[in-house]
């Protein structure tokens, strides 16, 4: 077992593809708190909450975390770059026993799910503290940025984990992409509009508890609410 997971630690670490993820998490991350902290400070903004408003700082503060989607394309390309550059034969040859070796893709994507997150979200919250100082704003205890990180870490964690699952069940590595980006962006999104009360059964929703982002608003414009969702060891249960 152990060899079997330091083969996939050894694949990982030259992949360029890994790097790419970490780097696109962090941009990802940064730009999606920015863009909260920039959209609350336009006049035509739906959204009644502002900077200085507690929710709308734990709304910044839980956008550092919005890189997650890479962590899911990590642990899918973990699992579909075996039958992609035809090294699954010599995978299996090394290995046998096939549950050994998806126990060993899982546990090193849930690793490296968990390392990514960490990263990304750390970039982020410096970024948008740094951009956040330019306006007047609630100052949020340090706890809150703890939890949130706490929460992305398990988020990435968890992704890693059913990444290598979709990967496993879609072997071809553009349309299992593609399928996790269109389930998360526009399904599930399609669903919550139409059906608002499956939100907390969602994917989205269940990471949403996870980060730990209580947030009410209801204006003519929107309707906004994740006080309702699911506990976090629930919704890390509902995630796998």
């Amino acid at each position: 077992m152990m060899s079997t997971i330091r083969s996939e630690i050894r694949k990982s670490r030259y992949q360029r593809s890994t790097y790419g993820l970490i780097a696109g998490a962090a941009a990802i991350s940064a730009i999606s708190s920015m863009s909260v902290i920039a959209g609350s400070q336009s006049p035509s903004q739906a959204m009644p909450l502002r900077l200085t408003d507690e929710m709308m700082m734990h709304l910044v503060v839980g956008a550092t975390a919005a890189g997650y989607l890479f962590s899911l394309i990590l642990g899918i390309i973990t699992m579909t770059s075996e039958y992609r550059y035809s090294t699954a034969v010599a995978t299996y040859l090394a290995q046998p026993q096939r549950r050994t070796v998806m126990l060993a893709k899982m546990l090193v994507a849930c690793v490296l799910g968990a390392v990514l997150q960490f990263l990304a979200t750390a970039f982020a919250m410096l970024v948008s503290n740094l951009y956040v100082q330019r306006y007047e704003h609630f100052v949020l205890p340090f706890d809150a940025y703890t939890r949130v990180m706490a929460g992305a870490v398990l988020v990435g964690a968890v992704l890693g984990v059913v990444g290598v699952a979709v990967g496993s069940l879609i072997r071809s590595q553009i349309i299992a992409v593609m399928v996790a980006i269109l389930w998360l962006q526009l399904v599930e999104g399609l669903v919550i509009v139409f059906a608002d009360w499956l939100g907390k059964w969602s994917m989205r929703g269940a990471i949403t508890s996870l980060l730990d982002v209580a947030v009410k608003v209801r204006t003519p414009q929107m309707s906004f609410d994740t006080t309702g969702n699911l506990g976090p060891w629930q919704s890390a249960l509902l995630l796998l």
